[in-house]
């Protein structure tokens, strides 16, 4: 049976990168997008890369999937949201702002088809976004996973400065520099600017060692409850997922 690997598609450089290393490794490589109403252009953005990528490997190496999360980001973000946002105060406004529903929709895909590496487009100079940041979470969703049985895995990480490089020697851009041109196309939701100012802020204010301190307790808390729900739904007792998957 052939090995799947699930990768977090947002059609930019660093996702798309991922997905042709494991299929290079012989991996059918699920391309997995999550959309919801502040995304912008999901389809059309994520086409773009697809595309190249079928070109090179051929369309039976990937499967396409666009997922909605709204309701899996509402329920993540407002479950018990007063209590949070007293334990954790102004840190509470990160999580709608944060990409953790998107990992938790991938667990769930990755265990209805089998699936045993879920790969992401993390990078170390993205380290004020939560979910690339190692001490807020790269660390968490490896654990969360792990219990499921899955790996998860950030294959271009070691390879960031050399992205668009690699990408142009397989042939899947015409050009090694694509950051900033009409070619570097990925999905992007309006929220991220409001969190790059919130960061910003945060970190002016208390230090970048107090802001992923206080990031990691939060995240722990959604990573606990994240998966109690799975295998409450994995054991046919959820109370929540088999509404979301509707």
């Amino acid at each position: 049976m052939k090995r799947k690997a699930l990768v977090l598609f947002s059609g930019g450089s660093d996702s798309t990168l991922a997905a042709a290393l494991y299929a290079e490794q012989g991996y059918e490589v699920h391309l997995v997008t999550l959309d919801r109403f502040s995304y912008v252009r999901v389809k059309n953005y994520t086409e773009h890369n697809y595309k190249k990528l079928v070109s090179i490997y051929g369309e039976k190496c990937f499967v396409r999937a666009v997922l909605n999360i709204e309701k899996w980001h509402k329920l993540l973000n407002y479950e018990n949201y007063f209590s949070y946002a007293k334990k954790y105060g102004l840190a509470v406004v990160a999580l709608n702002f944060s990409k953790l529903s998107l990992h938790w929709r991938a667990l769930v895909y990755a265990i209805e088809n089998g699936i045993e590496v879920i790969a992401d487009g993390a990078v170390p100079y993205m380290k004020l976004y939560l979910d690339q940041n190692q001490k807020i979470s790269l660390g968490g969703f490896q654990e969360l996973y792990q219990q499921f049985g899955i790996r998860h895995e950030s294959p271009v990480w070691d390879l960031a400065e050399d992205v668009e490089q690699l990408l142009y020697d397989r042939g899947i851009n015409k050009r090694p520099q694509v950051r900033g041109t009409n070619d570097d196309r990925q999905v992007f939701y309006a929220e991220q600017f409001v969190f790059a100012l919130f960061a910003k802020y945060y970190c002016a204010k208390y230090g970048e060692e107090a802001y992923e301190k206080k990031m990691a307790e939060l995240y722990t808390d959604k990573f606990q409850f994240i998966k109690t729900e799975t295998l409450a739904w994995k054991n046919n007792n959820g109370k929540y997922l088999p509404e979301l998957l509707s």
